[in-house]
């Protein structure tokens, strides 16, 4: 009986400690991104950057952490992440959104966004990956942002691989998780989530959180034939620069809640005037189609 007791402590043991599976709202979480910013001069770089639990709080009697800017909520039972924009940040809304659904199969539509593109996004396959002996799910979505077709990936506990928020709060570039930690522990995936290539040109990344964790060395190569958009805020005179002419291609701007402002083909030019394209003061992101081999430019400006 004794050896029975026994037995039966050092198997609560091990499980505590070896089976305890993660979960996205465990306070513990660390994520460490890599973010592809717009710097003055129409140039990008990559910076590193944490993103972790910072507090909780109780809204209409529901308990929430904040891992900024948003507020989340798990239902483990129904396996249901929620995001709520709340009072952080520069909202004011108490809403609460599913963010992550783990009950999804393939086949499965979701309408993501607080209110603009994209406005939905599917599920292509569910697949899984061992973390610490345990099975995670691996969902891989596709969406289209005007008349492309793009990827992300989203691991159980872990998050969204271009963005812990995508698509609720869709950027206007790069933010990969290069590596993630849960009580301090890095854990390696058994299989890598396949590469992804976000909507931009820059990167294409396959995250296994274990070589990804090495920060000193970039594991994105980036693409060195980058646009350039001068002046920026623009003017009457501001154009982009492309690294080569394109022989057919599309211009096509957005504003902040995603929605195309103007769309316009071009042939054989290697420079943009957009200047004239603008009537309304605010923060705007134009992308560029080489329609010839898919090849993406994107960036960011002010009128």
């Amino acid at each position: 009986m004794k050896k029975n007791l026994v037995l039966f402590a050092l198997i609560l043991s091990f499980n505590s400690s070896f089976g305890q599976k993660i979960h996205f709202s465990d306070t513990s979480n660390v994520w460490q991104m890599m973010e592809l910013v717009d710097y003055p001069g129409s140039w990008n770089k990559w910076v590193n950057h944490t993103t972790h639990y910072s507090g909780d709080t109780i809204v209409n009697g529901k308990k929430y952490i904040n891992i900024s800017p948003y507020y989340i909520r798990e239902d483990t039972i129904a396996k249901l992440i929620y995001i709520m924009r709340g009072l952080s940040y520069h909202f004011t809304d108490t809403t609460e959104f599913v963010l992550y659904n783990y009950n999804l199969v393939a086949g499965d539509t979701i309408y993501p966004y607080f209110g603009g593109a994209p406005d939905k996004v599917w599920v292509v396959s569910v697949t899984n990956t061992l973390i610490n002996g345990l099975s995670y799910k691996v969902w891989k979505y596709e969406y289209q942002f005007g008349t492309t077709t793009y990827n992300y990936t989203v691991i159980e506990g872990i998050g969204c691989n271009i963005g812990l928020y995508f698509p609720i709060d869709f950027p206007s570039l790069v933010d990969l998780i290069a590596c993630f930690q849960n009580n301090g522990s890095i854990s390696p995936l058994s299989s890598p989530v396949s590469a992804y290539r976000y909507y931009n040109s820059y990167s294409y990344f396959s995250f296994d959180n274990s070589s990804s964790c090495d920060l000193a060395v970039n594991p994105v190569a980036i693409n060195q034939q980058n646009s350039k958009l001068y002046p920026n805020p623009i003017s009457e005179s501001s154009k982009i620069q492309l690294p080569y002419s394109i022989a057919s291609g599309t211009l096509t701007i957005t504003n902040t809640l995603g929605q195309d402002i103007t769309q316009i083909p071009f042939r054989n030019k290697q420079e943009l005037l957009i200047g004239h394209l603008i009537k309304s003061p605010g923060i705007y992101f134009y992308r560029v189609t080489d329609n010839s081999n898919g090849e993406l430019f994107s960036g960011k400006f002010v009128y």
